[in-house]
């Protein structure tokens, strides 16, 4: 499968912060599309601004030791170079398609094609508020929940109706992966909760067309360690093949 309308995961890599099941995801995720998975390592620009103070330490993953921050370009070269390592590794189990680049700080908006991947929070933090979870610019967003539920199982697609994009997108990945399609409706009237019934199945991706009125649903959704992928409703429908009939449990 390969969706014309989404040209690439991003994930954002940092010194010191590499989130091992965040790029499992993105990289399953993208091989079941058909897309890339792109690792972008981000220069922290404020490790300048420690260099050569004395009370400053640093922990480097290749030594596994203390240093103080004498040369920030080395530091981060030091840095990029053990992201990149565990990003091959990482990616390259997943039988994805990968790139790598480093980039300076974060600025500017992603790329209209690109679903952005937002790594998990610590246990016991708040989910994304609606603000946060809207995707800005980009196509969508990749939400990793703490822990994981499972990896395998259906996916579920959350819209208003059966024309959603969001909805072919879903059958895709559904077959893509030898799954089943699961169908929950959203409903159109604001303040009206929506939630899966008794003995629904904890699916493997939770797929929204937009941010529901009933906000909570998503973080309800990455509490149970369910991945939520938000996607912009007003992008057009190109499926790469016929979608399979839903089984709806709305």
């Amino acid at each position: 499968m390969s969706d014309r309308r989404y040209r690439r995961i991003v994930i954002h890599l940092r010194g010191g912060a590499f989130h091992t099941e965040a790029v499992r995801l993105a990289g399953d995720l993208a091989r079941l599309m058909g897309i890339d998975l792109l690792g972008r390592f981000v220069r922290d620009e404020n490790v300048a601004r420690l260099a050569g103070l004395p009370a400053v330490r640093e922990f480097r993953l290749p030594e596994r030791e203390w240093h103080t921050i004498e040369d920030a370009s080395a530091t981060m070269e030091l840095a990029a170079a053990a992201s990149r390592r565990l990003f091959a590794q990482v990616a390259g189990a997943c039988s994805a398609r990968y790139l790598f680049e480093t980039a300076p700080a974060l600025n500017g908006m992603p790329e209209a094609e690109d679903i952005v991947v937002v790594p998990p929070r610590g246990a016991g933090e708040p989910a994304p508020t609606r603000t946060e979870a809207e995707p800005k610019g980009a196509a969508g967003m990749l939400f990793v929940p703490y822990r994981i539920a499972r990896r395998q199982g259906p996916v579920v697609a959350f819209t208003a109706g059966s024309d959603e994009p969001a909805l072919a997108t879903a059958a895709a990945i559904a077959a893509s992966a030898g799954e089943r399609l699961l169908h929950l409706r959203l409903p159109e009237t604001p303040g009206i909760p929506v939630a899966p019934g008794p003995g629904f199945p904890t699916p493997r991706l939770a797929v929204f067309g937009r941010m529901p009125a009933d906000t909570d649903l998503p973080a309800a959704m990455l509490r149970r360690g369910i991945p939520v992928l938000i996607l912009r409703e007003d992008r057009p429908a190109e499926p790469a093949e016929p979608p399979r009939r839903p089984e709806n449990h709305g």
